[in-house]
């Protein structure tokens, strides 16, 4: 009974934790698509998909702003920059 009183525990402490998490997909090709942006090759892969970043070619920048609501603290702004070096393609946001 003590252990089935300790794990019912954990699961409402673990639950209580999960509220807050959200995914946050920038760019408004991610939004266009309802943020399934796993398979894209863009600059934007530095924030949704770091291994679509791999095919990039050159120096490439990304921005962007999303307002939601119009409400300061719901606001999300991003920059990344990415570069295709001969040993991979490093990626800053």
């Amino acid at each position: 009974m003590k252990l089935f009183s300790l794990f019912f525990a954990f699961l409402i402490l673990q639950y209580s934790n999960a509220k807050g998490q959200e995914i946050i997909s920038l760019g408004a090709r991610s939004a266009g698509v309802a943020n399934t942006s796993g398979t894209f090759e863009d600059p934007y892969a530095t924030f949704n998909n770091v291994a679509g970043s791999a095919s990039l070619t050159g120096v490439q920048f990304a921005s962007s702003l999303e307002n939601r609501f119009g409400l300061r603290s719901l606001s999300t702004i991003g920059f990344a920059s990415s570069i295709n070096t001969k040993f991979g393609v490093p990626s800053i946001s």
